[in-house]
């Protein structure tokens, strides 16, 4: 994707989810390297044992994003987004595969 595409895309889906729920998966840094990208609504994923794990952003880059010391973009680049992994990983948020 083009990286001035980026930001109207993001547009297009925010204004998309005022009307429709929207799920985006992506690895396009240029997509999150917004100032305005609410944390909360980030999701993080990675693959631990053969089991992909699907959770909330992990603490300390939800601290830096809340803070804005970065965007997400920058973290998804540093390869620091990752899911929050619990002791006791719930069986719904596991894919096999």
């Amino acid at each position: 994707m083009h990286p001035a595409a980026a930001g109207v895309l993001f547009d297009a889906l925010t204004e998309a989810s005022e009307q429709v729920q929207v799920l985006v998966t992506s690895k396009s840094a240029d997509l999150l390297d917004r100032d305005d990208l609410d944390p909360s609504i980030m999701r993080a994923v990675a693959s631990d044992k053969g089991l992909t794990v699907i959770g909330d952003v992990n603490t300390a880059s939800l601290r830096a994003l809340r803070e804005h010391r970065f965007t997400a973009g920058e973290l998804l680049r540093a390869g620091q987004i990752s899911p929050e992994m619990r002791p006791a990983i719930e069986s719904s948020r596991l894919i096999r595969g």
